[in-house]
């Protein structure tokens, strides 16, 4: 059912947009590595905490002259010191809404809908099949001006659990990736 109803918003979102020039006029792939640890000392002088290793992907394709629309996938290695690390998986899709009007640049607010497995409480991580996450950020693309369509992405996201469960947490991501731009004229 649910991919019937993304399916018939892609639709809706090309007839309506495909008259005025700019569906489509790209497509964006972008990648990123985020690392973070986190570590302090217990009260017997022992390292405690945990390390987290993010690879973020995302697909978008311009809507319209503002509007980017796309899916997004977080591959989530996480564990605390000196245990194996687990693998978590979120994804879904997102718009980024462009407030500058020229073509290079873009800075963007982002809004996702996402569904995964990780789970924070008290910034500790557990895997919980079936959750769901709304996403807001925003993100700046800085163009390298030596190799053309290809950008540097500053962004950060938040992301906040939807499901009705106790001492949840959101938790974030600052991302500096590369994104490319496919078939920009």
């Amino acid at each position: 059912m649910r991919i019937y109803f993304v399916t018939s918003i892609f639709c809706l979102l090309f007839i309506s947009t495909k008259s005025q020039g700019y569906f489509a006029k790209y497509m964006i792939i972008g990648t990123s590595l985020s690392y973070m640890r986190y570590t302090e000392k217990d009260f017997n002088y022992n390292s405690v905490g945990y390390s987290e290793f993010i690879w973020n992907t995302n697909i978008g394709l311009r809507v319209n002259k503002r509007l980017l629309a796309g899916m997004t996938l977080l591959n989530i290695y996480s564990s605390e010191l000196y245990t194996p690390k687990t693998y978590y998986t979120v994804y879904g899709i997102f718009s980024q809404f462009n407030f500058l009007p020229f073509e290079t640049n873009r800075l963007c607010a982002e809004i996702s809908i996402n569904k995964g497995n990780y789970f924070t409480n008290n910034d500790i991580p557990y895997q919980i099949e079936g959750l769901y996450y709304l996403g807001f950020g925003g993100a700046y693309d800085l163009p390298i001006k030596k190799i053309p369509n290809l950008f540097i992405d500053f962004s950060f996201m938040y992301f906040i659990i939807l499901n009705s469960l106790q001492n949840k947490n959101g938790f974030s991501q600052s991302i500096i990736g590369l994104n490319y731009r496919f078939h920009e004229r």
